[in-house]
């Protein structure tokens, strides 16, 4: 016997208590559907997927403003040390490689951590790839990237997950 589970739009047979093996597999896809489902909720201060334009040549500095704003009205990318204790922020970037004649698209991926101590913004930038960005963040939880002067601008693709205060 089973019982009849939707995710999304796809139904699965799932056994009931007590019945015969064989069923490994119709389980193991619910499990692997239930998943997927759960990976798509988001928390109130978690950013969707989103895609920003960068600048060629955004000079880093130890002052703000200095950078460049990650994003601009929705798109900005800001975590409220009110509400958000720490992030994730994965993300990929392309630049175009436009600045000479002989430059290719430029791609990186990487993963910016961050936490409010309760005073501060704390964060590690770990990537993989060679898109010459880098990246800070001010008292307000804004994030602001800073760019090299040899790839020409791009995209960021971003998401965000938190965890609240």
């Amino acid at each position: 016997m089973s019982k009849c589970l939707q995710i999304g739009s796809c139904v699965f047979s799932y056994p009931e208590q007590g019945t015969n093996p064989g069923w490994g597999e119709d389980a193991t896809c619910w499990a692997i559907a239930v998943t997927n489902q759960l990976n798509t909720i988001s928390q109130p201060n978690d950013i969707t997927l989103r895609s920003v334009i960068i600048c060629n040549n955004i000079n880093s500095c130890n002052s703000f403003p200095c950078g460049k704003t990650l994003g601009i009205g929705a798109t900005k990318v800001r975590f409220s040390s009110t509400l958000v204790r720490s992030f994730c922020l994965d993300y990929t970037a392309t630049r175009l490689g436009t600045v000479c004649n002989s430059c290719t698209p430029t791609y990186e991926s990487g993963l910016i951590s961050g936490i409010y101590d309760g005073t501060n913004w704390d964060f590690t930038h770990d990537f993989l790839g060679c898109a010459g960005l880098d990246f800070n963040i001010d008292s307000s939880g804004q994030i602001y990237y800073f760019t090299d002067s040899q790839k020409g601008q791009g995209t960021i693709k971003l998401k965000a997950t938190t965890i609240a205060q």
